[in-house]
């Protein structure tokens, strides 16, 4: 995730959602108060495994994709329900 000077990174766990540590512009964590009025309009968030992992792990994330598509559970976002219900 990038932001203007702000960034963070973080990997999916295995229920599908991920925590970023957000660090400023000298790799500082940043403070909560900092977080809520920074300019986030020129955000950039990148989704995806990382090109260093294995096709194996690369296949693996595909796969719980798709099947979490084909299967929303009833606490499903309402991204993942209209991600489902399109051809994708």
């Amino acid at each position: 995730m990038h932001s203007g000077e702000v960034s963070g990174a973080g990997a999916l766990d295995a229920g599908g959602r991920a925590t970023l540590e957000l660090a400023d512009a000298h790799q500082h964590a940043m403070a909560e108060a900092a977080a809520w009025n920074h300019d986030w309009p020129q955000t950039s968030v990148v989704i995806g495994a990382d090109i260093e992992e294995s096709r194996h792990t690369r296949d693996r994330v595909r796969h719980w994709v798709r099947a979490r598509l084909d299967r929303p559970p009833a606490n499903a976002f309402l991204a993942e329900i209209l991600a489902s219900e399109s051809a994708y």
